[in-house]
């Protein structure tokens, strides 16, 4: 799952991840709501680096020491500065590491180093993705020999979509709060546009407006959508998107409802906002149709377009070349 390049680091992918449908069940009593929702990979990923401590320098052996910065594809087309990522005990990646630390006892420290490729407030796992990555490697380098269920124990205490970038499986179905996770079979591969208009959006902000537009309507079913992933027919896989905060969500971001407006004049196979926004994507028939409207977007005023592709559990928190494109 990680790649030790030289004996004393280790290296680890942490994919993007995309809902290919989303329905809320209805809210619990402990204020989440229940969930039924479809997740997959993509290739677009985060990488870290993990090395231990060096205790010659004076620093004690037990700190977290988190440096990050910014990589394509979508930084290098970005007309704005990206936000700064906190690098202090509110990271995620930071409260990854202190809990393994404190569930676990162990007095080692790591520094480590974060190339930031997925974009924030997106809905597209970046930070929970990075927090599993960090307790998939942390339990390696630190030798604590967790096994996966322990980790994914660890995993939904951090967030819900934590867990299922700790599952080595492609595509999931999620329920619960989206911890509860059933990998599901998908067959063959699709190029992937994404693009995130230039503001986002909170998450519980969404699911507060999705409160305040629900009715009492039948739940959609997931079932045709797990066939058609099942038998390799992309075209019918993307004609089953769906996506309950999608609506809510351009309430919130017009920004967001001008952009899908723009997707749904290409003739793509389907076209849907991912998890909770604000990032939309695009399933495309090839590679050249994908880079041909990823540069139509890019001239248009959404600062971050992306092609890639589905992310397959070979390569699972492991370290490979990335084969997506970027514009700029």
């Amino acid at each position: 799952m990680c790649h030790w390049p030289d004996g004393q680091s280790i290296l680890a992918r942490a994919p993007a991840k995309l809902n290919l449908h989303l329905e809320v069940l209805g809210r619990r009593d402990d204020g989440f709501h229940d969930l039924e929702t479809v997740m997959v990979k993509l290739d677009l990923h985060d990488t870290l680096q993990f090395r231990t401590i060096n205790t010659d320098a004076n620093v004690d052996e037990s700190s977290i020491q988190l440096d990050c910065r910014y990589s394509s594809p979508f930084f290098q087309s970005d007309v704005s500065s990206p936000p700064p990522i906190p690098v202090d005990e509110s990271n995620l990646i930071v409260k990854a590491a202190r809990l393994l630390q404190q569930t676990t006892g162990v007095t080692q420290g790591a520094h480590i180093e974060l190339v930031k490729r997925i974009p924030v407030q997106a809905g597209l796992g970046g930070g929970s993705s990075d927090a599993a990555a960090t307790l998939v490697a942390l339990n390696q380098l630190w030798g604590l020999n967790y096994s996966t269920a322990e980790l994914s124990q660890l995993a939904a205490q951090l967030g819900s979509d934590v867990p299922f970038f700790i599952d080595s499986s492609t595509a999931a179905v999620c329920r619960g709060r989206g911890e509860i996770i059933t990998p599901v079979t998908i067959r063959g591969n699709f190029p992937v546009i994404l693009a995130q208009p230039g503001s986002g959006l909170s998450t519980p902000t969404v699911f507060k407006k999705w409160s305040e537009l629900s009715s009492q309507k039948a739940c959609r079913s997931v079932e045709p959508l797990l066939e058609a992933m099942s038998s390799g027919k992309t075209n019918s896989v993307a004609r089953l998107l769906f996506n309950a905060l999608q609506i809510p969500a351009e309430q919130l971001n017009a920004q967001l409802k001008q952009l899908i407006s723009l997707f749904q004049k290409f003739a793509l196979p389907g076209t849907l906002m991912t998890g909770s926004g604000s990032c939309c994507f695009g399933i495309c028939q090839s590679f050249r149709q994908a880079t041909s409207i990823s540069s139509l977007l890019r001239t248009a005023p959404f600062s971050r377009v992306c092609v890639t592709t589905l992310h397959h559990n070979r390569m699972h928190h492991g370290y490979y070349r990335s084969t997506y494109q970027a514009n700029g």
